[in-house]
């Protein structure tokens, strides 16, 4: 069993017992593919309290510390990830998998579950992921939505 002060536990999540496919099926359109362009939210889960968090960025090979904005992590009811991708189930199993690119958001907090898909244009990919992550920020302020290294 799993850290117990993790919430939610990371066992469950697409890490755990989830299905990548389990989990982006609910946001594919009826004409459309899981392996298409667009823009991704993944919830992850949350270590505890303001120390917890900072000991999960220095555990994950992050000695030189944290972001700045860790005390708001820790606050957050809800730790999403906002991404972009012109194949966006290939570029969340990366994430899972950390294979071959790592994002030090997904290192420290392990992704539980896909919250939104907007699916785009390959070309709109960069901007419709600033404006979903702006847009998830100003409408839930409680949560910390971590977009381009920043939190919103």
């Amino acid at each position: 069993m799993s850290d117990p002060d993790w919430h939610p536990d990371p066992e469950d999540g697409l890490r755990g017992d989830r299905l990548l496919s389990e989990a982006l099926a609910p946001h594919v359109p009826e004409d459309g593919d899981p392996t298409d362009a667009g823009v991704y939210v993944l919830r992850c889960c949350s270590p505890g309290g303001l120390h917890a968090h900072a000991r999960r960025w220095r555990e994950a090979g992050y000695e030189a510390g944290h972001p700045s904005e860790v005390s708001m992590m820790a606050a957050s009811t809800h730790l999403l990830y906002v991404g972009s991708s012109r194949n966006v189930r290939r570029r969340i199993a990366d994430h899972l998998s950390g294979d071959r690119r790592r994002a030090s958001y997904l290192t420290v907090y392990p992704p539980f579950d896909v919250a939104l898909v907007e699916w785009c244009s390959a070309a709109r990919r960069f901007i419709e992921e600033r404006q979903v992550a702006d847009e998830l920020a100003d409408r839930h302020p409680e949560w910390a939505v971590w977009c381009d290294g920043v939190v919103r």
